[in-house]
This record gives C-alpha cells, structure tokens and sequence, in this order.
C-alpha cells in the first residue's frame, strides 16, 4: 500500500486495525464528476449475493474511471464497489473482509451511526460508534460486529477492500 493510513497488506494478509474505526487523510476527496446520483447507480450490476435483501443493502460496481482513480493511491488490487443502505442494517460480521476504507457520500439523514458491538446474536456491550461525515474517508474494522443507526434517506458510500 501507498501508506493509505496504517492499514497494509503483508504476506498476503491485512494487518488488523486496533481501533475500530479511523478517519483517513491520505486518500484524497473523489472528484464530482466521478461520483454517480443513486438512479444511476442503481443502474449498475448489483454484486450483492443475498438479492431478498436489496431493499435494505445493495453493493453496486463502479465506473471504470471511478475504479482507475482509486487504483492509483494502492500498490496491490482492491474491489472498488458503491454502497447504498436503505434501511437499519442488523449487527453483522462482514465475510472474508477484515478492514474496508468508506467514503461517505449521504449521510441517509441526522446523526447516522455505525456502532460496533460485543456479538452478533445478543449484543449487550456498545463497544464504539461514530458519526462519518460525508465527502470524507475513514476506514473501518468490520470483522467485528458492527450494525448502522436507523437511516431517514439512502445512504450512499464508496467502499474499498483488498482484492484477495
């Protein structure tokens, strides 16, 4: 990696956060043009598995210019995928992903939250939360439980991981 902020690949794996999540300032902000509205991404191939879930959660590839400009900032290949959240997403363990970088383009209303919790099937502990704010990059561990707040409009985000 292009020292995106202490996240990096060795041997293979990624090195683990120790927080949960990080506000990153080395990616830069992603030019407009780049950026789709939701009708067209909407439009794009949904790479989600689980399509009885596509009303709360949809993973949408990105543009070729899109997915060449973030290329650019990493030595190693990673999945460049658009993120629309329609509803509160349960407490989940993202599969086979340790570490994504998120770049919050709609919040999906006031004082959004991702939280992360001690389990998944009896969450009693809160462990951390944060507030993203939009137009910025943070990166977050989500090999922990983790859910978002209830939302009020689609939230829009530019997510990236490892290409393993």
């Amino acid at each position: 990696m292009k020292n995106v902020g202490g996240v990096k690949k060795e041997n293979g794996d990624v090195i683990s956060m120790t927080n949960y999540f990080k506000k990153n300032n080395v990616l830069p902000t992603i030019p407009n043009l780049l950026l789709s509205p939701l009708e067209e991404i909407e439009k794009l191939k949904n790479c989600f598995p689980y399509k009885n879930f596509n009303h709360t959660y949809a993973s949408y590839e990105v543009p070729n210019e899109l997915n060449k400009f973030l290329q650019n900032f990493f030595d190693y290949s990673i999945i460049v995928r658009y993120q629309v959240i329609k509803k509160k997403l349960p407490i989940h363990i993202d599969v086979n992903t340790k570490v994504k970088f998120n770049y919050l383009i709609k919040s999906g209303g006031n004082q959004v939250k991702t939280r992360w919790w001690d389990n998944v099937k009896n969450p009693t502990t809160k462990l951390q939360e944060c507030e993203m704010k939009e137009l910025e990059w943070y990166y977050l561990k989500v090999d922990v439980p983790h859910d978002i707040s209830e939302i009020e409009s689609p939230r829009i985000s530019i997510t990236i991981k490892i290409n393993t």
